[in-house]
């Protein structure tokens, strides 16, 4: 269960040439989005466990670089029952570490492609990029790969705002809340590996 409060000066609203509460509602929203994101990547010990829970994993020879061959490792620690809805999620840094990577005739592993959602192409795979994923760094996981359907994700409260116009009175302003119960874990281990950074 988690909450979110925003309280915005009534002086502020009066001055303001814009409809400032609607633009403060949809701020948090944006927020919220990436908060839950995180969540799902992340997972917070003891609460929402998302991808924390993925088991299957490969380890890098370096802390802070990769290999062409670790990532192949990576794509083929998923059965190929489960490559179909694959996807790659990572940080932009780890992108661009991975983007000068080449195959022995000197072409680039990581393709540009415009007409894929992601605009990248990895191994044949979309590449998705996390401000929530952590760069590569000792012992840190830099990448997800696999079918996502593979974490369960219940939504028992979705996000609901409320606006208190009298609550917050006295102190001349009004009040925005949201409020939203969720929960994400792995369900199905064989969909999801990631790649971990060798600790030193």
């Amino acid at each position: 269960l988690a909450a979110t409060l925003c309280k915005i000066s009534k002086s502020l609203i009066n001055n303001s040439q814009f409809d400032i509460v609607s633009y403060t509602i949809q701020h948090m929203a944006v927020n919220i989005a990436q908060w839950i994101e995180g969540q799902l990547l992340n997972g917070t010990s003891g609460k929402i466990e998302g991808l924390s829970g993925v088991t299957q994993s490969v380890t890098t020879a370096s802390a802070t670089a990769i290999t062409g061959d670790e990532l192949i490792d990576l794509q083929e620690s998923i059965p190929d029952i489960y490559q179909n809805g694959a996807v790659w999620i990572m940080a932009k840094s780890t992108r661009t570490k991975i983007r000068k990577l080449k195959d022995g005739e000197g072409n680039y592993l990581l393709q540009r492609d415009f007409t894929a959602p992601a605009r990248y192409i990895l191994l044949g795979k979309p590449v998705y990029i996390s401000d929530n994923m952590p760069n590569m760094a000792a012992g840190k996981t830099a990448i997800f790969y696999g079918d996502m359907s593979g974490l369960a994700v219940k939504i028992t409260e979705g996000s609901q705002f409320n606006v208190y116009t009298e609550k917050y009175g006295t102190q001349h302003a009004i009040g925005i809340d949201c409020w939203l119960e969720m929960d994400a874990k792995v369900e199905n281990a064989q969909k999801i590996s990631k790649l971990v950074c060798k600790s030193s």
